[in-house]
């Protein structure tokens, strides 16, 4: 399912990564102003055309109640 995400970008298992990963940060995230993902070098979004961080994060601002910022960084 992962690489499934990573490689072939399927987001149909976001909903349960962002679960997983809502409740094994539910402390940081409380304590959090909101959600961004990581950056990606523009060379590899080229090639992918798209950006799974970005999804994860904006799933997982959802799952926890957080504004998400896809340019915060």
């Amino acid at each position: 399912m992962i690489l499934d995400l990573k490689r072939a970008g399927r987001r149909d298992g976001l909903p349960v990564f962002a679960k997983w990963m809502s409740a094994a940060a539910s402390e940081a995230l409380e304590r959090a102003d909101l959600a961004a993902p990581a950056p990606m070098h523009w060379t590899r979004l080229a090639m992918r055309s798209f950006n799974q961080a970005a999804w994860l994060a904006q799933a997982v601002a959802r799952a926890g109640g957080k504004p998400w910022k896809p340019g915060a960084f």
